[in-house]
């Protein structure tokens, strides 16, 4: 919502407010330049896995209307390494390098566990520093 972003999360009754930290967020994947044989539900799906729960595919990759990327919204895990690329195995190609490209990403605080959290406007970063 206006700069920021609005995350809804299932309430549960044991949530508190200062130990739920939200890094799981949906995000767009991007894979460029996808060879003919990699555009089907089944084999973007698989590759979706490798960075999170795939949710769904745009309509431009649905219905093959864009060929130049397929675009895949995806729960990722910004508090953990993200690929930037995975390998396909293809009894008629090979192995075949395929690149990620993540459309955005929020900010994220591994040290606080805080999505939207800037390092260098941190208080709490600036005052540990000080007493260094």
């Amino acid at each position: 919502m206006g700069s920021g972003t609005l995350i809804l999360k299932q309430w549960s009754p044991t949530f508190s407010k200062e130990m739920d930290s939200v890094s799981v967020v949906p995000a767009w994947v991007l894979f460029p330049d996808l060879d003919p044989f990699m555009w089907s539900e089944k084999v973007l799906s698989k590759m979706a896995s490798v960075v999170g729960k795939p949710l769904f595919a745009d309509l431009p990759t649905t219905f093959k209307s864009k060929l130049s990327f397929a675009r895949v919204l995806v729960e990722v895990d910004v508090a953990g390494t993200l690929p930037t690329s995975v390998t396909l195995s293809s009894p008629y190609h090979g192995e075949v390098e395929q690149r990620i490209i993540y459309e955005w990403l929020p900010y994220y605080d591994p040290l606080l566990r805080k999505l939207g959290h800037v390092k260098e406007k941190c208080k709490f970063t600036k005052i540990n520093q000080n007493l260094a």
